[in-house]
């Protein structure tokens, strides 16, 4: 009764058999053509274009911009006017607490 309950070499061929399909599985989605490529920044402006995307990220996010900084304010006038000029409809919201305009955090 053990002997058809470890039935090793059964077990060594199907063990053989899934990592023959997995390697395969593998192989065949690394030579499929259907990974995203990054699109360059002349691309139709309604799609994402990596390329535009890190010419933002390089007009602000090349030093720190602790909350209520020049830094902060420049980043954020240039993130609005971007904005404004997608029609995202943009507008500046109230700070929420007396800290948030100073850049705390209230809890409570």
């Amino acid at each position: 009764m053990t002997e058809k309950l470890i039935d090793v070499p059964r077990r060594l061929l199907a063990g053989v058999l899934a990592l023959l399909a997995l390697a395969a599985v593998i192989v065949l989605t690394a030579l499929a053509d259907g990974a995203m490529r990054p699109l360059p920044a002349s691309a139709p402006a309604a799609e994402f274009s990596a390329e535009r995307a890190l010419r933002h990220l390089e007009r602000f996010a090349t030093r720190p911009r602790p909350i209520g900084s020049p830094a902060s304010a420049q980043a954020r006038g240039y993130l609005a006017g971007r904005a404004r000029s997608a029609s995202a409809g943009c507008r500046r919201a109230a700070p929420s607490s007396p800290c948030a305009s100073r850049g705390r955090v209230a809890s409570g």
